[in-house]
């Protein structure tokens, strides 16, 4: 459990990155949230999505894989999954957060979003596979490795000594991306000998956008949008073939 006296806050770096939390967030929120697990929840929410380049909704399974979030709810609950998934439930119930169930990279999932025009639009666009939310959460990986560590250390092994600068940006990038995508784009850029993290950054940016790589067969990889569904296309291409600058 994290000590609160042991580590003082020493403040907000001059170029830290920002997330933009809607003013209602203060004014019609704060007054009636009346848990603390609803609280963090929301806010770690409306934070992880801030970004355009994020994905509008998380799936639950990232949320209790989320090493920083999970420790925050252990400091004041002894079971921090109960708190996680109390914390949702409520705020779904007050309309702060929207749910549902889909499939993620071909599994079945709960995901989660804030309310807002971006958030509604996406769960709007997947098809949901189950009427109830949060039927069987999925259980934690309390022994996995966090994102965060794993980005550091993926950066070090493959592009270099890390620089202070870049730590922010990259502990971002592990809060906004899937672990695996962070991995696959770190080897997709080694593949190309593209060793520095703008170009590891765009391969992220433009999986969000479009939709990530994903093996059909063994000569071929497509990429595939996510919201397919709805737009229908993909674009292929046969591995060894040069991807176009980013």
């Amino acid at each position: 459990m994290i000590d609160p006296e042991s580590a003082p806050f020493t403040g907000f770096p001059d170029r830290a990155v920002a997330a933009v939390i809607p003013a209602a967030f203060f004014t019609e929120l704060i007054p009636i949230i009346d848990t603390d697990a609803e609280l963090t929840v929301t806010l770690h929410l409306l934070w992880r999505t801030a970004r355009g380049t994020a994905p509008p909704y998380v799936p639950v399974r990232l949320l209790l894989e989320d090493r920083t979030l999970m420790a925050g709810l252990r400091l004041r609950h002894p079971d921090g999954v109960r708190a996680l998934i109390d914390g949702l439930s409520r705020a779904t119930r007050r309309g702060t957060v929207i749910a549902t169930r889909t499939i993620v990279e071909g599994r079945e999932e709960d995901v989660v979003a804030p309310n807002t025009a971006r958030g509604r639009r996406a769960l709007h666009e997947v098809p949901a596979v189950a009427a109830r939310f949060l039927e069987n959460p999925p259980p934690p990986a309390e022994d996995a490795p966090g994102v965060e560590e794993e980005i550091l250390a993926l950066y070090e092994r493959n592009i270099g000594l890390l620089q202070p600068i870049l730590v922010e940006e990259l502990r971002q990038a592990a809060a906004e991306f899937p672990a695996e995508w962070i991995r696959e784009a770190f080897a997709e850029a080694m593949a190309y000998n593209r060793r520095n993290w703008r170009y590891v950054k765009r391969i992220l940016e433009r999986w969000a956008a479009n939709g990530r790589y994903a093996d059909t067969s063994p000569g071929k990889r497509t990429r595939k949008d996510p919201d397919s569904s709805t737009r229908g296309w993909t674009q292929t291409y046969r591995p060894g073939e040069r991807l176009p600058d980013l």
